[in-house]
């Protein structure tokens, strides 16, 4: 057993101490069909009547700041169409915001370096000691999307609003639909703590944001308790997908087709469309 140093809000006094979780990540399985890329007249024409991405970040965090509760947001899109980028500026107005106080980041991605800026850590016992020195905290391999979610589930327990950020959520899942939950040292199953972040976590200020490519791998209570969609451009099965599921509208179809690199549309839970695109450069 390893003990994580003043795992709880810095405004706690407290320490807590946990089971090591160790969890196999999987790479998902299956394939996207080719997607189609927008042409240069289509790509002029949707970013001639995009909005800035401060608006866009601010229409998906705006359920959780009027419930005053943690977030739940899932981010599709092709690679390489923007979702990091978005995601960097979406950390910084979580924290502004005051819907996160500590944010903490699973970014895999790169075996020789972190995608976004904060303290890196490589283990959980670690992660303690990062939250006292800093807001942002990079959980970087070998630690696994399992034990970021424990991590995020102690801090949010402790009082402190913390959000979890999984870059690739692949690394969250065990298999299609299925959360990649963390494993005691004896081999018994751990705390079910991506489950707990979503359907009991919002009360308590903890925020769930996925990075998904297919969509059609989420288990069910990440695609449920969500408050908004971010999609960026899609096409073949996973824009189908998303349609029949009810998550984007029919009319919004054609539209995320032909989003270019960067672009974006947001869409809540129970609302209608408004029809508004966004454009996060970089």
């Amino acid at each position: 057993m390893s003990t994580l140093p003043r795992l709880v809000s810095r405004k706690a006094n407290a320490e807590r101490s946990v089971s090591r979780l160790r969890a196999d990540s999987s790479e998902g399985t299956g394939c996207e069909e080719l997607e189609s890329v927008p042409t240069e007249k289509e790509t002029r024409a949707a970013l001639a009547r995009a909005e800035t991405r401060e608006a866009g970040i601010k229409a998906a965090l705006a359920p959780a700041v009027a419930a005053r509760e943690g977030a739940r947001i899932l981010v599709y899109g092709r690679t390489r169409w923007g979702k990091s980028a978005f995601a960097r500026h979406l950390v910084k107005a979580a924290l502004d915001s005051g819907v996160a106080g500590t944010v903490l980041i699973h970014d895999p991605k790169f075996p020789d370096h972190a995608q976004y800026e904060g303290i890196a850590v490589s283990e959980l016992s670690l992660v303690g000691v990062a939250v006292q020195a800093g807001s942002v905290v990079v959980c970087r391999p070998p630690m696994s999307a399992a034990d970021a979610a424990h991590a995020a589930r102690l801090l949010s327990e402790s009082g402190e609003r913390t959000l979890l950020l999984c870059d690739e959520t692949r690394r969250a899942l065990g298999g299609s639909q299925i959360w990649c939950d963390g494993k005691n040292p004896d081999g018994t199953p751990g705390e079910r703590s991506f489950e707990w972040i979503c359907l009991e976590g919002g009360g308590l200020g903890a925020s769930l944001v996925l990075l998904v490519q297919r969509p059609r791998q989420l288990p069910g209570d990440a695609v449920d308790s969500a408050q908004t969609h971010v999609v960026f451009g899609l096409g073949g099965r996973s824009l189908t997908y998303l349609v029949t599921a009810g998550t984007v509208p029919p009319e919004a179809k054609d539209t995320i087709r032909r989003l270019p690199p960067g672009a974006f549309c947001v869409f809540g839970d129970d609302d209608d469309w408004d029809g508004k695109t966004y454009y996060s450069p970089e």
